[in-house]
């Protein structure tokens, strides 16, 4: 009986000390983080693409590059040198807007990735539909 008791609270001890190795808690180690939206503006698409910015933010001006791409794959528009200076952004809301695009694009599927080289990158789906002879937005969605 003696050997009964040592053996469940070496096995409780095993547990708290297997346990203790976890760390559900999730912790922003990227000092930028991207973010993209997707609306309508007019007879355009307004696409802004924005950095939330965090303690650590880097000095050095970083390279950013998006592409906008058709429900085949062809690229509509991109830009591969855009430069992006953290520490001059100017905050508009939650985060700093790096660059606004808009244009006229006709109805369909498009797909619109963001990315700065050393940080996550992001992408947006949206489709654009014809509704009494406007384009317009019909939906988004950021995987």
């Amino acid at each position: 009986m003696h050997w009964m008791k040592w053996g469940t609270i070496t096995l409780l001890l095993l547990a708290l000390v297997g346990c203790a190795g976890l760390d559900t808690a999730t912790e922003v180690d990227e000092p930028l983080e991207l973010t993209l939206d997707v609306a309508e503006s007019g007879s355009e698409i307004e696409i802004r693409f924005g950095i939330i910015r965090h303690e650590d933010v880097p000095e050095e001006t970083l390279v950013g590059e998006w592409q906008l791409r058709d429900a085949e794959g062809d690229s509509r528009a991109a830009s591969e040198d855009m430069l992006v200076n953290p520490e001059s952004l100017e905050l508009d809301g939650p985060a700093f807007i790096v660059m606004t695009w808009s244009a006229e694009l006709d109805p369909g599927d498009y797909t619109l990735d963001w990315g700065i080289e050393g940080y996550d990158p992001v992408q947006a789906r949206f489709s654009l539909i014809n509704q009494d002879g406007r384009v317009i937005l019909g939906s988004v969605s950021y995987p």
